[in-house]
């Protein structure tokens, strides 16, 4: 019995690093598309075969307790990890003893995990999460691999402080987009209004999810984006942003006025961004410091 759950577990490993090497093949979108597809379906019960909640060995020595659709849609299920690229972004960047505040964690809160990871016992990690049962998801997670270094602030970010209504749709939920189920009233709270609160007098990395409201955030965080932010990994949507009532060149116009140099996330690395240029993961990569000279391949 021991032998046959060590073959699988190898099994499992080695499936991983396929699916590794084809999402750094594929566009990320298309291996979405894949992973909620048919191939999905299939593959699914294999790579998690408990339908119901289960712990998860991730890479890093990252545990996560989840359920099957949220280990196989997150690409722990294939990968290991969540958002590859994005991941090799928070493990360049952040240093022992930094700051990474993330707005829209999600259960997992893969990013803040592995930053927590990056920035050690000296750094310091705040993640929001407004929606309740989400954010004690990621408590548990926080908790399951005892990182003391990550403050969960069950609140959600916004242009105002007060009350807002945000619609629950999974990793789609969102203050802007309109649900196609429930929603539920968060307390909000502005970044600069909390900045201040907390004394926090650096971000080296700020993270922003959430689903078409990252104007929302920007207009709520000039100051702190202007004089405390040094880099910002940001999902830029254009069809979520256009149904708020913005665009993705308008988004990235709003991030170059506060001084930021954008670009985007390619499986070679980043590439500084031109109008027209697209990333090949939903997010983008802005800078204080021009990262040209730099060495930007992956």
């Amino acid at each position: 019995m021991a032998s046959d759950t060590n073959l699988r577990h190898r099994m499992r490993r080695l499936a991983q690093w396929i699916f590794k090497l084809v999402y750094r093949m594929l566009p990320a979108d298309v291996c979405t598309r894949l992973a909620c597809g048919r191939i999905g379906r299939t593959l699914g019960p294999w790579l998690a075969p408990v339908p119901h909640e289960a712990l998860y060995q991730c890479d890093f020595g990252i545990k996560l307790r989840l359920t099957r659709e949220d280990a196989v849609v997150g690409g722990f299920a294939y990968m290991g990890q969540s958002n590859p690229f994005e991941t090799r972004l928070v493990n360049k960047f952040l240093n022992p003893g930094d700051t990474l505040v993330q707005i829209g964690a999600y259960k997992d809160g893969w990013l803040a995990l592995v930053g927590a990871r990056a920035v050690g016992s000296e750094g310091t990690v705040v993640c929001f999460e407004p929606i309740p049962d989400y954010a004690e998801s990621f408590r548990q997670n926080v908790a399951l691999n005892d990182f003391r270094n990550i403050a969960v602030e069950q609140v959600a970010v916004s242009d105002v402080p007060g009350r807002a209504r945000l619609s629950l749709a999974g990793t789609n939920s969102s203050l802007v987009l309109a649900g196609k189920s429930a929603s539920v009233d968060v307390n909000a709270v502005t970044l600069d209004e909390y900045v201040a609160s907390r004394g926090l007098s650096k971000i080296d990395l700020l993270i922003v999810d959430v689903e078409g409201a990252e104007p929302l955030v920007l207009r709520g965080a000039q100051r702190t984006l202007e004089t405390s932010v040094s880099l910002l990994l940001m999902e830029v949507i254009d069809e979520f942003l256009r149904q708020a009532g913005s665009s993705a060149l308008e988004l990235i116009r709003y991030a170059m006025a506060l001084g930021f140099h954008p670009y985007v996330i390619t499986r070679r690395g980043l590439r500084a961004w031109k109008p027209g240029c697209a990333s090949e993961t939903l997010n983008m990569f802005f800078s204080k410091r021009d990262l040209m000279a730099d060495d930007l391949r992956w």
